[in-house]
């Protein structure tokens, strides 16, 4: 029904609210309705993938870490902090306070982000592959681990 030109290539996308997340630093576009969707707002970050919740949008910086950017309001959506998770940030969860990132041949990196303003890395776990993205439920990451296949990390 529609197509949203952006500048470089999109790799990740998260929608919430009418609003569509492209992680590609990060493009937020009005999507309602979808028909005439368009870009309300472009914060300049590297980004491979996003994930939005609470009012901040989490960018996993593909290469460069964590990018956690204040998306209320839109309008004025900026970059609060950056966290160095060492490798290729290339997928990002949210749940809980912590922010769980797939952190290339650095495995997962377990971040503090409450609150977002002051977040940093509390815990990892290396993995034998290169991790890639990663699910979080029930107390478990689920970690797609490259040519390892899925690993299922308990976090209690």
């Amino acid at each position: 029904v529609n197509t949203v030109d952006i500048p470089e290539w999109a790799s990740g996308v998260y929608v919430t609210g009418g609003y569509a997340y492209v992680a590609s630093g990060l493009h937020i576009i009005d999507v309602d309705p979808p028909q005439i969707a368009r870009i309300v707002k472009t914060v300049d970050t590297p980004g491979f993938e996003v994930y939005v919740t609470d009012g901040y949008a989490y960018v996993a910086g593909a290469g460069r870490g964590l990018w956690i950017i204040d998306v209320d309001p839109l309008e004025s959506a900026s970059i609060v902090k950056s966290v160095n998770t060492i490798y290729e940030a290339s997928g990002v969860f949210v749940i809980d306070g912590y922010a769980y990132v797939a952190d290339g041949n650095e495995g997962l990196k377990i971040v503090d982000v409450d609150p977002p303003e002051c977040a940093y890395v509390v815990s990892s776990v290396d993995t034998p592959g290169r991790a890639w993205d990663v699910f979080v439920a029930d107390g478990y990451a689920y970690v797609a681990d490259s040519m390892c296949g899925l690993r299922i990390i308990d976090l209690w």
